[in-house]
C-alpha cells in the first residue's frame, strides 16, 4: 500500500529557505517541514496541519514542486509531494511530533538558510534529500516535477 507525504518550502523575506534538523536513528540532517498525509486528509491541507505542528507557522500551499516516489523492500511504497508555499502568519517556533512520546521526539532545531548554506550541508551529508539545494537554485522547474528517489537510500 501507498504511504503519502508533504513536504513544504517556505521562504523568508530573504528568499532563504526554512528547513528543521531531526536526530534519529543515529543521525544528524537537515530537511524541509512536512510529514504523513493522514487518512481522509488532503495533501494540502497535511502542508498546513504540519507546518504548524512543526513550526507554529501558517502557510498557504502553492504550487507542486517534485511528486518523489519510492518503491524498495526496506520502506515500501511511498511518495511526498513538495510543495511551495506563502507564508501567511505564525511565528517561528519549533514545534514537535504529536505521533511521538515527549522522550521519542526528533526534532531538533529550525532555521532558515541560504541556497549556499544549504549546498554545504549537502557537500557534508547532512541535507535530505542531498539534491534539495541543487534544485531549488535552477529556479522555475514546471513539467519537471516527476522524481523516482533512489530506493537504496534508507
Amino acid at each position: 500500500m501507498w504511504q503519502g507525504g508533504v513536504r513544504i518550502i517556505i521562504r523568508d523575506k530573504d528568499n532563504r529557505v526554512l528547513l528543521l534538523r531531526q536526530e534519529h536513528e543515529e543521525r544528524s540532517f537537515w530537511l524541509l517541514p512536512g510529514g504523513a498525509i493522514e487518512t481522509g486528509e488532503t495533501a494540502g491541507a497535511a502542508a498546513i496541519r504540519e507546518t504548524a505542528e512543526e513550526t507554529g507557522l501558517i502557510i498557504e500551499p502553492l504550487d507542486l514542486r517534485w511528486f518523489v516516489e519510492e518503491v524498495s523492500e526496506v520502506r515500501g511504497q511511498r511518495f511526498v509531494l513538495y510543495f511551495e508555499s506563502r507564508l501567511l502568519g505564525g511565528t517561528l517556533a519549533l514545534g514537535s511530533d504529536p505521533e511521538l512520546s515527549e522522550d521519542d521526539q526528533v526534532l531538533r532545531q529550525a532555521r532558515y538558510f541560504t541556497l549556499d548554506e544549504m549546498i554545504e550541508l549537502a557537500g557534508n551529508g547532512q541535507l535530505h534529500p542531498a539534491w534539495l539545494a541543487a534544485e531549488l537554485s535552477r529556479g522555475d522547474t514546471r513539467g519537471k516535477v516527476y522524481r523516482i528517489r533512489d530506493s537504496g537510500i534508507q
